[in-house]
């Protein structure tokens, strides 16, 4: 059950939800996806898995055109601590950028998330573009 109450307005509000969210141990993507209000209407878990690269890309994709959602935010979650976007990172959030785009929807934010609660936000440092510029 979605919190009717939980939008998205910048990276520090989905930063607050992941610290009351629980259990942040395992390596993975945690999906937001929201109305044309910002509203959260789901969120999904998937398992950062590189050999699901793709699998997971069309994914999140199909959800987002399943559910019309306007908007999508992608958090990594990195236990290890490391929050600098790493080539797969930057390679995944492009992808779907493009992708979501062809289709006139948002990708808003790729956040990286450390396991002590830090994050790096790739649309507040404007590294969050697609693969055509």
């Amino acid at each position: 059950m979605i919190d009717n109450n939980l939008y998205y307005h910048n990276s520090k509000d989905v930063s607050g939800f992941l610290k009351s969210a629980g259990d942040m141990a395992d390596d993975k993507l945690i999906v937001l996806y929201l109305d044309n209000h910002n509203n959260v209407i789901l969120i999904t878990f998937h398992r950062w898995d590189l050999d699901g690269f793709e699998l997971c890309s069309q994914s999140i994709i199909s959800t987002a055109l399943n559910t019309e959602a306007y908007v999508v935010i992608i958090v990594h979650n990195q236990p290890s601590g490391s929050i600098a976007p790493s080539l797969d990172d930057k390679k995944l959030a492009n992808d779907i950028f493009d992708r979501l785009d062809s289709f006139g929807r948002v990708l808003q934010d790729y956040i990286i998330n450390s396991g002590d609660h830090r994050y790096y936000s790739m649309a507040d440092n404007s590294i969050l573009s697609g693969s055509k510029k």
